[in-house]
């Protein structure tokens, strides 16, 4: 997570930014004068999904607007500037196979496709991020709401049980069976 002059206790919005992203609507909006995703995620939190797989000239322009606090646009021969500060989060996979590291998996890649995988990035774009984690998967999706073992009979009863309280909340409600 690197921190782009904006501090957590501000940060009301997230932008996702995807992987299929240009360089100009990250800078610039569709419109004549309207903001891009960098100044869209201005005091909020800016996610960079699958950051191994953007061009070079988007991570540039992230960078940059990182940096400088700020995302520039030329249109007919004006510039136009807007805030861009925000706390800048990324992901990715440790290699390309995403068999690095996995516990049920063997990475395939060789070790010059690893390192490929790592220099697409750059140095420069790794170094703005200050805190650096390695996320394992899990092994069983149920454990992350229970024990694995329970039958799906458990959870498909909580899910009625859950529609019908909220049924009984908006029971005075005209059309409405839940929020």
């Amino acid at each position: 997570i690197g921190q782009g002059r904006a501090s957590p206790e501000n940060c009301s919005r997230m932008r996702i930014l995807s992987h299929d992203c240009t360089q100009t609507q990250f800078v610039s909006g569709s419109g004549a004068k309207s903001p891009g995703e960098g100044a869209l995620s201005h005091m909020g939190v800016l996610l960079l999904d699958e950051i191994n797989k953007y061009g070079p000239k988007l991570i540039e322009a992230v960078r940059d607007a990182y940096d400088s606090g700020c995302t520039r646009s030329s249109r007919s021969g004006e510039v136009i500037t807007y805030p861009a500060r925000f706390l800048m989060a990324g992901n990715m996979n440790p290699c390309q196979c995403a068999g690095l590291g996995a516990p049920n998996s063997v990475c395939t890649c060789t070790a010059q496709r690893l390192a490929g995988h790592w220099t697409r990035l750059g140095r420069q774009m790794i170094q703005r991020f200050d805190i650096r984690l390695p996320v394992k998967p899990r092994e069983n999706i149920l454990s992350l709401i229970g024990s694995p073992s329970q039958a799906d009979s458990l959870y498909i009863e909580k899910i009625k049980n859950a529609a019908a309280r909220q049924s009984f909340r908006y029971r005075y409600i005209d059309n409405i069976d839940y929020n």
